[in-house]
């Protein structure tokens, strides 16, 4: 209950009406685009997922105004 209260608290405070930022995420190695988000105040609430089939030294970039929130999840190689 605590993490979703400490959310709550940072939503309220960055929450801005001035939101409009571009995401890549590409593989460090060659600077290939894996994928590409923008995110604005009309879809600020969608949650993106992207399916990466390699990954191994991501650079995300940003670029834009606003506060955003990236995660990556990985599993191990079987």
């Amino acid at each position: 209950m605590i993490g979703i209260e400490a959310l709550a608290m940072f939503a309220r405070e960055f929450q801005a009406d001035e939101l409009d930022v571009s995401i890549s995420v590409e593989m460090a190695s060659d600077e290939t685009a894996v994928a590409e988000f923008n995110v604005n105040r009309f879809n600020r609430l969608v949650q993106y997922s992207e399916l990466i089939s390699r990954v191994e030294n991501l650079t995300v970039s940003a670029n834009g105004s606003g506060c955003f929130m990236i995660q990556v999840n990985t599993q191990p190689s079987s």
